[in-house]
């Protein structure tokens, strides 16, 4: 059973992240260059204040998957103070430590904007005022923020359990 959660966790989220970076870096590169053939080229494709807001949303949305790559692969921002000073063993535990709690308050992050979505925003909304389309309802846009908050919140969980476990080494013995 472990091991088809860990191939599951290892292998096949991380394609699916991955995934999601790529077709969002693709579709940033691709409105963009709708964008500059629309402002410089009078080429005409669609109305240019959505064309604007997409690229604006979807690039938004490229950094905060980034962000979830990167703390897939513990390599997001992270700052030691007292840790140098401490042994390894008590460091690696540490840092697990810290980890859950990052985990913890990523968990409440996407609590809170699961109530902003359902609370604040309105359900019609639109990120375009005056158009109606489905795919520019405003709480159907803001929901990868959750997502992207629970994945966060799931790899700070897992790298802490490794860590406080003695399954994950600390980055400085490894090197």
């Amino acid at each position: 059973m472990w091991e088809r959660i860990h191939r599951l966790y290892e292998v096949h989220l991380a394609r699916i992240e991955i995934g999601i970076v790529i077709v969002l870096l693709i579709t940033v590169i691709g409105l963009s260059l709708l964008l500059i053939l629309s402002r410089n080229f009078d080429f005409q494709f669609g109305d240019p204040s959505i064309l604007n807001r997409l690229v604006f949303v979807c690039t938004f949305y490229l950094c905060l998957f980034g962000g979830v790559l990167a703390t897939r692969t513990s390599r997001h921002i992270k700052i030691d103070v007292i840790e140098p000073y401490l042994p390894s063993s008590w460091s690696t535990r540490l840092d697990g430590f810290l980890f859950l709690v990052a985990g913890i308050v990523s968990l409440i992050i996407a609590s809170t904007a699961t109530r902003f979505i359902l609370t604040i925003i309105e359900p019609g909304a639109s990120l375009i005022p005056a158009t109606d389309d489905w795919y520019l309802r405003e709480r159907l846009w803001k929901w990868p923020i959750v997502l992207v908050f629970l994945l966060i919140a799931l790899h700070f969980f897992v790298h802490g359990t490794r860590r406080i476990r003695g399954i994950e080494q600390h980055a400085k013995d490894e090197l």
